[in-house]
């Protein structure tokens, strides 16, 4: 961004230089251009080109993008309304689009969570755990370690039919092979007439519980910038906008004194 100031009078004082190259990213000035320049007392038409002056470097790439002139006087745009909308990261908040990591909100992976249960765990536990299904003496039960009725406090299916055989009268026996219940309304479950787990107000083997069952945080949870004490979107813009707001009162400001400076400047006389 460069200034052109009117037709400069032998005497006038020397311009400052106002002019500079600006991050579109974060909207800091980020290079002084060499010097500002004065209107030739007859021009009419002015031409603006960009051009790498003095680059011997064949490979480099320059791009020049909406190119404008705007009078100074009071209603020409900010540096920061030029630049566009300044990005989280030049207020120090968050982006909309981060994630955080395991490590962002004090967790821990899946991988150093498996580290911390084998850490626990001896070799001979391991395989012992494997092979006979226990760990520190204790039977463990699962799909492939079913409990038998002896390790229940149960009778098996052969002592529960001798029991009904001893007690049962032959109509029973026949309603009870058929029908599968007793005195009309008791369901009898056996072998042939086995329970499914809404029967007995259990979990079907194939159930998964869900992060609320065990009261955890769901595996697509994502905090919200509150959960993790860090600045939302919202706060962000309002940093933003302040800021915008603050450089265009100064731009204001620097463009009235630059006003000022010109009406106070006494030209000279032969």
């Amino acid at each position: 961004m460069g200034y052109v100031f009117p037709m400069k009078n032998e005497g006038d004082e020397v311009l400052s230089v106002q002019g500079g190259i600006y991050d579109c990213t974060t909207g800091a000035k980020a290079a002084m251009v060499s010097k500002s320049f004065n209107w030739e007392g007859a021009a009419t038409i002015g031409y603006l080109s960009c051009y790498h002056m003095y680059n011997t470097n064949t490979a480099t790439r320059q791009w020049m993008y909406h190119p404008r002139v705007d009078v100074i006087d009071g209603n020409e745009p900010s540096v920061l309304s030029l630049i566009g909308n300044i990005k989280a990261e030049a207020v120090g908040a968050r982006p909309s689009s981060w994630t955080p990591t395991a490590e962002d909100v004090g967790a821990i992976t899946d991988a150093q969570a498996q580290a911390k249960v084998d850490l626990r765990l001896s070799a001979a536990e391991k395989t012992n755990l494997a092979s006979n299904k226990t760990l520190g003496g204790a039977l463990l039960y699962h799909t492939g370690n079913k409990p038998n009725a002896n390790d229940v406090g149960a009778i098996t299916d052969a002592q529960a039919q001798t029991k009904v055989d001893s007690r049962l009268s032959a109509a029973e026996k026949i309603n009870l092979a058929s029908n599968k219940t007793l005195d009309g309304q008791k369901q009898l479950y056996h072998t042939g007439n086995k329970p499914t787990a809404t029967d007995v107000n259990a979990r079907p083997n194939t159930w998964t519980p869900t992060a609320e069952d065990v009261g955890a945080r769901a595996d697509k949870w994502l905090p919200s910038p509150k959960d993790i004490g860090a600045e939302t979107p919202e706060g962000a813009q309002d940093k933003v906008d302040a800021v915008a707001a603050e450089v265009t009162a100064l731009t204001t400001r620097v463009s009235d004194i630059e006003s000022d400076v010109q009406d106070l400047q006494v030209p000279s006389h032969g």
